[in-house]
């Protein structure tokens, strides 16, 4: 464990674990991510804009965010889905 006042990272066997919302409860997620890697295709984009409908009237903005990503998985087999 450590000393109390050190911040103390979830691990399982000395691995370090990741919670995430993403994923639904009782399902779960190993891999080895030295095994994949996440390719940027698109740098983030955000625009902003008043002139859709009646936006300009009402003094109102639309904002749009979008950034396009790909991973790679180089090993099928590093990572494991499955149900608890």
């Amino acid at each position: 464990m450590g000393p109390p006042n050190a911040i103390a990272e979830p691990t399982l066997w000395g691995v370090p674990v990741a919670t995430s919302v993403a994923m639904t409860q009782s399902k779960f997620l190993v891999g080895d991510f030295r095994m994949a890697a996440v390719w940027d295709r698109m740098e983030a984009v955000v625009e902003i804009s008043d002139s859709h409908s009646d936006y300009f009237i009402k003094n109102l903005l639309a904002v749009r965010a979008e950034e396009r990503l790909t991973l790679t998985v180089f090993r099928s087999d590093a990572f494991i889905y499955g149900s608890f």
